[in-house]
């Protein structure tokens, strides 16, 4: 139940937990409308409105136009927070003056109103411990203290001190529920995240990823007037690989020769699959300029059968060579078949 996706306080759960919260309003506007009417026959019309309004002002906390005024992150975080806080407190007035009638119905509906709240709070637990202390400990606290100094009759006490050790309950194992249910949404995410952006075969980035990559190195490099290199891979002679020792053989040599690329990058470099016989290497720093091209030989083992590969390889240089992904494509792919032909020649 660890807290997740926050580095400091209040962090990110609390937007979250702002973000559940907000999502019950409506509903909590028409338990309101029924809480006011419980409440107006026994406290009159003028606390029953007082109530509403003092529920409504907390709600314009959490409101487009207050989050509007607020500035930055950190300050729109501690209102949500504020919010959440108040929103309880408001809350825990009707079980206290529920409990104060000493009618045993009306304790019975102030014990659901807290449990709700702490049920409710329950749902943030995998969120953030601290969120969750935030939103159960005003309801805890009423039935707490009207336990123990209210004068609370000893049916009563019968009643409420069951009801807190099932809540309590409650919320404990929601809370670990939660927080299981969390892990294996995250768990599916990432995995979701890994299958879409990684190619099956050789387990490195794939063309999806390494457009993306590249999108954000050339923004990064304008921005900072730095420069990187885009490495086109291609291995000559798959085809012919497939055909002489299968197409397993075939995915062995292009997961062969991604891991000898990602083998030979540096920090910073991206190594990914573009499809069929085709790799891409950006170079964060260094790297070969275009017309440069170059081949690459090596005998690579496979089933107990040694197979010769060779891969021919073309760069191109941001800004020199292009400034776009589209021109440093044309580049490092001129340089490639350059390296093609010569070693044809060869």
């Amino acid at each position: 139940m660890a807290d997740r996706g926050q580095t400091e306080w209040p962090g990110p759960a609390v937007d979250r937990a702002a973000e559940e919260n907000r999502a019950t309003r409506r509903q909590r506007g028409v338990s309101a409308l029924l809480a006011a009417t419980i409440l107006a026959p026994s406290f009159g019309m003028t606390f029953s409105l007082t109530w509403t309004a003092a529920l409504l002002l907390v709600e314009g906390l959490d409101s487009n136009f207050a989050r509007a005024r607020i500035g930055t992150a950190p300050a729109r975080r501690w209102l949500a927070l504020f919010y959440l806080l108040m929103s309880t407190i408001v809350w825990s007035v009707l079980p206290v003056l529920l409990l104060r009638q000493g009618e045993a119905v009306l304790t019975i509906v102030a014990i659901i109103i807290c449990c709700m709240q702490m049920m409710h709070a329950q749902s943030f637990a995998y969120r953030s411990r601290l969120t969750l202390a935030v939103m159960i400990t005003p309801p805890a606290l009423v039935l707490g203290t009207v336990a123990l100094v209210a004068g609370i009759t000893g049916q009563q006490l019968m009643i409420l001190v069951p009801a807190m050790i099932l809540a309590i309950g409650y919320v404990i194992a929601g809370a670990r529920a939660n927080a299981v249910a969390a892990e294996a949404l995250d768990a599916s995410r990432r995995e979701i995240e890994r299958l879409a952006y990684t190619d099956p075969t050789t387990g490195i980035p794939n063309r999806r990823r390494f457009a993306e990559e590249l999108g954000g190195r050339i923004d990064a490099a304008r921005s900072s007037a730095s420069g990187f290199t885009l490495t086109l891979v291609d291995l000559d002679g798959l085809k012919a690989i497939n055909d002489a020792h299968g197409h397993d053989a075939g995915d062995a040599v292009l997961a062969g020769l991604a891991a000898r690329l990602a083998a030979e990058a540096e920090a910073g470099d991206l190594v990914a699959r573009l499809g069929g016989d085709e790799f891409a290497w950006l170079m964060a720093h260094g790297g070969r300029r275009a017309g440069d091209g170059r081949s690459l030989c090596y005998v690579l083992e496979i089933e107990g059968r040694q197979i010769d590969v060779t891969a021919s390889i073309g760069a191109a240089h941001f800004p020199h060579d292009g400034d776009t992904a589209e021109a440093l494509f044309k580049a490092a792919d001129v340089a490639l078949y350059a390296a093609k032909r010569a070693a044809r020649a060869a």
